[in-house]
């Protein structure tokens, strides 16, 4: 058994749920628990920590977050011949390690391959691909029959937050109770969330019509108060940026056939989903809805109370631009 394992990304739901659940399989096994933050823990901690197991019957799981200000080379103990054989060592850290760092140089480059995990999130262009195979995953793993054009429209009506998709299915799973989910249950789970969703506003802005668009804000404004950052970074920016790099593409004069392939997205995906909103918009457009949310984002930041409203007011003057 090996005493040191690594997991690492930036994709904090898939992170978080391999290490719970690799704590839950310790702990089964008669491991005890301790967590340190590798930025506060010193070398006489860490020097007790290694050698406290052997005066304990059971094991001991040693949770590190922060692992790079921990100094290696007592890490390292763990992977040689005066280990400690009762302690196992689970360093989590967040983002991609680089590798030139001493964690990664002394003790990561030296684990088996089994002992390493990485979720890093995929490119912005990806996330909703990944999100639909991470939500048919959890829906495998929890029992829960479902096609996959519902775990599409699953993700369309929710996002691509992982944690947000896990709820929603554990809520459908519920009614299901083990027989297969229909458009039905979807429906009657999402319809409070649909109508929080911020996909009504990005949806209402795609068909460039006004009208539409301050009907669909009025709809979002009676369960969601002005909430910004969600709708910014989980809608509105993902969104945004994919119309903009296939609007620029298509104003260059790329095929849809060669935007497909360059944004590693497929073809119905681009003619039914992005190529729309992006040629209403066309470059020039979706750059001003870009910029309104950058300026939404910073405001917000800032402790800005109106930020939600300013933000409507710029694509108002978006919707104003010349097609």
């Amino acid at each position: 058994m090996s005493l040191v394992y690594f997991v690492s990304g930036n994709d904090v739901w898939l992170r978080n749920r391999f290490v719970r659940e690799f704590i839950a399989q310790k702990e089964s096994q008669g491991f005890r628990l301790e967590r340190y933050d590798g930025a506060q823990i010193t070398e006489s901690d860490f020097r007790t920590i290694l050698g406290g197991g052997v005066f304990f019957s059971e094991g001991t799981l040693v949770w590190i977050t922060n692992p790079t200000k921990v100094d290696p080379s007592l890490i390292k103990v763990q992977l040689g011949k005066n280990a400690n054989p009762s302690v196992v060592i689970l360093l989590e850290h967040h983002g991609t390690l680089k590798k030139a760092t001493g964690l990664s140089v002394e003790v990561v480059t030296k684990l088996p391959k089994e002992c390493k995990r990485d979720f890093s999130e995929p490119p912005w262009y990806k996330k909703k691909d990944h999100a639909i195979e991470i939500a048919g995953k959890i829906a495998k793993g929890e029992g829960i029959k479902i096609e996959p054009k519902l775990l599409k429209a699953l993700v369309d009506h929710t996002g691509t937050d992982l944690g947000i998709l896990y709820f929603e299915l554990k809520k459908v799973g519920m009614i299901t109770k083990g027989r297969e989910v229909t458009a039905g249950d979807l429906r009657q789970t999402l319809a409070p969330l649909s109508e929080v969703s911020g996909s009504i506003i990005c949806d209402a802005i795609a068909l460039r019509n006004k009208a539409h668009f301050l009907k669909a804000v009025d709809r979002y404004l009676k369960v969601n108060k002005g909430e910004v950052f969600q709708l910014c970074n989980q809608f509105l920016q993902p969104t945004f940026l994919k119309w903009l790099a296939c609007a620029d593409l298509l104003e260059k004069g790329v095929s849809l056939n060669q935007i497909a392939k360059e944004m590693g997205v497929n073809d119905y995906y681009l003619r039914n989903t992005l190529s729309p909103p992006a040629q209403r918009w066309g470059r020039e457009g979706c750059l001003m809805l870009v910029c309104a949310v950058s300026r939404a984002q910073e405001a917000t930041l800032k402790g800005s109370r109106y930020s939600f409203f300013h933000l409507m007011g710029k694509f108002l003057e978006a919707f104003d631009l010349k097609k």
